[in-house]
Order: C-alpha cells, then structure tokens, then sequence
C-alpha cells in the first residue's frame, strides 16, 4: 500500500468549506495538524508514505493529478469538485489551500481519496440526497485499519 500526501508549502490549508447560499459550513481539514505526524508513524510502522509539495509542481501537473482522481470519485460517488475547487474552477484547491490524500493498493491502482463529500441516499423517495465529508485524518484512521487487516 502506498499514500500519497499532497501539499503546498507556500499556502496555509483552509479549515473551513463553505458552501454557497447556505449557513452551515463543512469542515474539511478537520484535524490537519495532526495528518503529518500521523503520516510519519505509518511510515515507522513500514506503510509507503511519500509526501509530494505542491509548490513545486507546475500547474499542469497539479491538474494532471487532480483530473487522475475523478474517475474513482465517479464510480464511488464521492463528491470533490466542490472540495478542491468551485462550481466553476474544479480542483483550484488541490493540495493547496485543501491538502488532498491519496491511497494506492500493491498493484499502484488507486484507491481512495481525501477529503471528500459522501453522498447520502435518501432514505425515502421524496427525501433529497445529502453530503457529509470525509476527512483526511478520518481517511488515515481507515487506511490504518485497511492495513492492518491485510497484514
């Protein structure tokens, strides 16, 4: 298992999402002080953790990863657009102002991604759809126990 962190060291992460037209905000960073020393215990505990400085990337390569991860955000209804962007910029924030996390099986395949939006089924038909995210530090705590089982 390999899990890539992205980051920008010239930008400061956002600890909030707000989303338009609403009060209520969505905390994606949530915890995100805690993500490197988490990151360096995986590593002790010989998990492959590569950290990747968005800094120093160029803006087409940043959008080369980012469009890399919207295909398994698909197929598992993970909403990101909003996360690492806008309606109207998609991935703006990845790896800057939102750091992003991603985790890669033993084949390299790409598995899963943090933070993100869930989407909630309605329960009833009538209800409507809702989102709740996901955060790295929760993303982190799952792939720990992923890797413990396959251990």
């Amino acid at each position: 298992m390999k899990i890539v962190f992205f980051y920008s060291s010239k930008v400061f992460p956002v600890t909030e999402h707000r989303k338009r037209g609403r009060d209520t905000m969505q905390d994606c960073n949530d915890h995100i002080g805690r993500v490197l020393m988490e990151l360096w215990e995986f590593s002790a505990d010989g998990l492959n953790v590569e950290l990747t400085d968005i800094a120093m990337l160029s803006d087409q390569q940043v959008s080369e990863i980012y469009k890399s991860i919207i295909p398994l955000s698909i197929a598992h209804k993970y909403s990101i657009r909003r996360v690492f962007g806008t309606k109207h910029t998609s991935g703006d924030r990845f790896g800057r102002q939102v750091p992003a996390l991603l985790a890669y099986d033993e084949a390299g395949k790409l598995f899963d991604i943090y933070p993100r939006m869930k989407i909630r089924q309605a329960a009833c038909r009538g209800e409507k759809r809702s989102h709740y995210p996901i955060t790295i530090f929760e993303g982190l705590e799952d792939i720990y126990r992923r890797s413990r089982n396959n251990a």
